[in-house]
C-alpha cells in the first residue's frame, strides 16, 4: 500500500519517527515574546539576495522591496495562539522547504518555564479544522502523526495521493498508539498479579 502512495505522491509515510506520535496542542500567546521567548525558525527571509529576488514579490526591478519582505514575514507569523511541539531531533535545514503550501510556520522557543529551548509547529491560518495539514506537516518533517490529531474530518475534498498518504501516516500512527496501550494493559495486569500475590503471602 505505501509503494503505491509513493508512485504518486512526493509525501512519503516509509521509515518515518514515532517520536512525536504523543505530542499535543499548548496554548500561547503569540502577542507578546517575539525575538525574546520566541522566533521564527523558518522564512524565506533567510535566502541570499538572488534567491530572495526570485521567491519574493519584487519592485519591478528584479529586486525585493522593504514591503514585500514585510509581507514574505507576516506569512510565516503565528495565527492562532497555541503550538504544536516537535521532538529534539527535528531537521530544521529542510523545514522552510517542507512547509510550503501549509498553513504552518516553524517557530523556536529560547526562553521558557524550564529553561528548556525547543522547536515547534503554529498555524499561519485558521477558521477551520486543520487537522489534515497538521498530520501532513508532521509527516514533511519526518514524523508520524501525533494521535491527538489523527481523528480526521470527513470534508468535502478531493482525495488526491498526498492526503491518502495522510490517512495512512494516521492509520500507522493509530496502531502504534493501540500497541503502546495494548503494552501498557499487560504491564498493568504483571503489577496487579504482583500485589495479588503479595497479598496471598501475607495471609
Amino acid at each position: 500500500m505505501t509503494q503505491a502512495i509513493e508512485e504518486k505522491t512526493k509525501l512519503s509515510i516509509d521509515g518515518l519517527s514515532y517520536a512525536a506520535l504523543e505530542s499535543k496542542s499548548v496554548n500561547y500567546d503569540f502577542s507578546q515574546g517575539y525575538m525574546e521567548a520566541w522566533e521564527l525558525a523558518v522564512t524565506q527571509l533567510d535566502l541570499d539576495d538572488e534567491a530572495q529576488a526570485r521567491v519574493l514579490v519584487d519592485d519591478g526591478y528584479g529586486e525585493p522591496t522593504e514591503e514585500s519582505a514585510a509581507q514574505e514575514l507576516d506569512g510565516w507569523l503565528p495565527m492562532m495562539n497555541y503550538y504544536y511541539p516537535l521532538p529534539d531531533n527535528v531537521d530544521t535545514s529542510k523545514a522552510r522547504e517542507a512547509l510550503q503550501g501549509l498553513p504552518l510556520t516553524l517557530v523556536y522557543f529560547n526562553e521558557t518555564e524550564n529553561d528548556e529551548s525547543f522547536y515547534a509547529l503554529a498555524l499561519t491560518g485558521g477558521g477551520m479544522d486543520l487537522s489534515w495539514e497538521i498530520c501532513e506537516a508532521f509527516i514533511r518533517l519526518g514524523y508520524y502523526p501525533p494521535l491527538q490529531y489523527c481523528g480526521l474530518p470527513r470534508m468535502a475534498m478531493t482525495m488526491h495521493p498526498d492526503r491518502r498518504a495522510v490517512l495512512e501516516g494516521c492509520k500507522l500512527s493509530a496502531k502504534a498508539g493501540a500497541l503502546r496501550a495494548s503494552n501498557l494493559v499487560e504491564d498493568l495486569a504483571h503489577v496487579e498479579s504482583y500485589y495479588t500475590e503479595r497479598e496471598k503471602a501475607k495471609a
